[in-house]
């Protein structure tokens, strides 16, 4: 089983992405350390100082590479991947090989709390503005890419615990991990507390009863 999690900044795609490897018993593989590793810099600095070219084919490298792992992961996909052709052919082609894709979505006042937007001015396109026309290019994306979907807005992310309930709701939707019961099957003896009844021969059979005190 490969699922695999996309999402905004400030939606918590790293955090649910753990707690539901976690909840699965799968690893977990985190694009954006995987272009960290490559670049040899936090993401931010890598961004800057190498450009964005750089960055975004770093990142394509870091997703076809951890999907072209044969071992069952769930992987977090960095927020803006989705914005290339190529990794969202990726995403669905793992899709349709049976991969479960899961959109956590989220609101601007939980971006806002989590990432500590800030500096927002009338009139000036600030960080807050930038979050929100982002996302309203990127929504239609993430929907079309997802197979489950699902919404962190409340959730206390920096306790395990937010995570966790998230992984939980999560796997509920993932039709690998449902357990079906089968019913118990019925016997061919019936009994209640007084006796049992048992039926010997076919048509011309008789029945033989069990129990206590059958002959008073």
């Amino acid at each position: 089983m490969t699922v695999i999690v996309v999402g905004p900044p400030g939606a918590g795609v790293g955090e649910v992405a753990r707690a539901l490897g976690l909840r699965l018993g799968l690893p977990v593989v985190d694009t954006d350390t995987l272009v960290e590793t490559a670049l040899g810099a936090p993401l931010a600095e890598a961004f800057v100082t190498g450009g964005e070219s750089a960055f975004r084919e770093a990142q394509s490298r870091a997703l076809a590479t951890a999907l072209d792992g044969a071992a069952p992961t769930v992987l977090a996909v960095g927020s803006g991947a989705v914005d290339d052709a190529g990794n969202r052919e990726r995403v669905l082609a793992a899709r349709r090989a049976g991969a479960t894709v899961v959109f956590v979505d989220v609101g601007l006042a939980d971006a806002v709390r989590r990432l500590a937007l800030t500096g927002s001015v009338p009139g000036i396109d600030g960080p807050r503005a930038a979050w929100q026309r982002m996302m309203t290019q990127r929504r239609s994306v993430y929907e079309s890419l997802a197979t489950i979907s699902v919404s962190s807005a409340g959730a206390d992310l920096d306790h395990p615990d937010g995570a966790a309930r998230l992984a939980e709701e999560v796997a509920e939707m993932i039709p690998q991990t449902r357990i079906t019961q089968t019913p118990t099957p019925q016997t061919s003896i019936t009994q209640n507390p007084a006796d049992a009844r048992i039926r010997v021969g076919a048509d011309d059979g008789y029945d033989v009863l069990i129990g206590r005190d059958l002959l008073d």
